[in-house]
């Protein structure tokens, strides 16, 4: 196969290869031979394309109003009878090669470099909110109390829960319940958000979702012990009880 050496691809062109990419993860190499192209090219497809998506594509909110958060709420109770939350957070670990800067940082708790993304989702599946910038090596809990989402329960008195699982501390607003991307950090992370808008837009558009399964998911829970001020473990006793 002959392969295009030009930097010059219509906008449908690098969409395409960067579509082949965000679903199969192939190397560069295989998005290349399919498309007849070099793997240089295949990677400035994949930065054009995923910078664009996330500079245009604004869909990663989280219920600011009380109509909003409301919808959720009710969502999340036809499908649980769990009252009053506003959404599911929980943290992934995205594989990445080595970076050059920084390299230790990025090694999680199972040994290989990552990235910690952390997101939060609707009754819907949709992501209402994403952090796509720690190290592998940093704690969902950290992650989490040093977020703009952390902050904005932090300070404000909001009417209702995020749920998590053990690897959070317990909060009054928090209640417990294979191949890498060849990038640096911060394109890695670029291809994360990008990768999670078109999720969102996919719920937009009513297209059906894939079944998924936990082969490989990596959630990279490291369990901590609840350290929590009493009026806050009393209430989620007293949520178990009426709801379990």
């Amino acid at each position: 196969m002959i392969l295009q050496y030009s930097s010059f691809h219509p906008p449908f062109f690098k969409v395409l290869v960067s579509l082949r990419y965000y679903a199969k993860g192939d190397f560069y190499s295989e998005v290349g031979d399919l498309h007849g192209i070099s793997k240089a090219s295949v990677s400035r497809c994949i930065t054009r394309v995923s910078k664009a998506i996330v500079s245009e594509m604004d869909n990663i909110k989280f219920p600011s109003t009380e109509a909003e958060m409301n919808v959720v709420k009710r969502g999340f109770y036809r499908i649980a009878k769990v009252p009053n939350v506003i959404g599911a957070v929980d943290g992934t670990l995205i594989p990445i090669i080595a970076p050059k800067e920084n390299e230790p940082a990025y090694v999680c708790r199972k040994g290989y470099h990552s990235l910690n993304i952390q997101a939060v989702v609707d009754h819907e599946m949709r992501f209402t909110n994403l952090v796509a910038k720690f190290p592998g090596s940093v704690h969902d809990s950290y992650i989490f109390s040093n977020s703009e989402l952390g902050y904005f329960f932090e300070e404000n008195n909001v009417d209702g829960w995020l749920l998590g699982d053990s690897g959070y501390g317990l909060k009054k607003c928090l209640h417990k319940t294979g191949g890498c991307l060849p990038f640096t950090p911060d394109k890695s992370a670029i291809v994360v958000t990008a990768v999670f808008k078109l999720h969102n837009k996919c719920i937009d558009d009513k297209l059906p979702l894939p079944d998924f399964t936990d082969d490989f998911i990596d959630n990279g829970d490291n369990h901590i012990r609840d350290i929590a001020p009493a009026n806050v473990q009393t209430l989620r006793e007293h949520i178990i009880q009426r709801f379990a």
